[in-house]
């Protein structure tokens, strides 16, 4: 019996408590694209990430080792160059004492969410924008027909100040 393929979304990372990548999962390797973990074994994990996530990144970190789960989101670019759109969440992980031995990341790879995120906005955007035209050529077609025809003119100015002017407001 063939299963149907998953297509892998989740990276399951192990941590030190210095912050450098002990472990990974193999989805993880795969979603990372990455083909051999020990390439980046022992590598900071903030620095497999841009400039300008690297605070968030060590900030997550710093949560952790204080005993609570952080989370953030932030696009990131696979080892092999891939741009993605990451949801990360960081735990710390206890021996049976209590201590935090290291810690526990879960990124999930959200991109195709993200892009269909961006894009129903941009559609929203575009779709209003087209509205607000349709609106603004009702609202001059009743004010030219009100300056056009005699008795008219009460009956566009009425028009014109109601349910127009409410949908542009929208």
């Amino acid at each position: 019996m063939n299963l149907p393929v998953k297509e892998v979304e989740d990276c399951l990372k192990t941590i030190g408590l210095d912050g450098t990548l002990l472990a990974m999962d193999y989805d993880g390797t795969c979603v990372m694209e990455i083909d051999d973990f020990q390439a980046v074994a022992g590598t900071p994990w903030e620095a497999l990430w841009p400039a300008e996530s690297r605070s968030t990144v060590l900030a997550s970190v710093e949560t952790a080792l204080a005993g609570r789960v952080a989370r953030f989101s932030a696009d990131c670019r696979t080892l092999k160059g891939t741009m993605k759109s990451w949801d990360v969440s960081v735990a710390p992980i206890r021996d049976a004492q209590g201590q935090i031995i290291a810690l526990q990341s879960l990124s999930r790879d959200v991109t195709k969410r993200e892009a269909s995120r961006r894009e129903d906005k941009l559609v929203s955007r575009e779709l209003s924008h087209r509205i607000q035209n349709l609106f603004a050529v009702v609202d001059g077609l009743i004010h030219l027909s009100g300056r056009r025809h005699d008795g008219a003119g009460p009956f566009a100015a009425t028009l014109g100040s109601g349910p127009i002017d409410v949908m542009r407001s929208i």
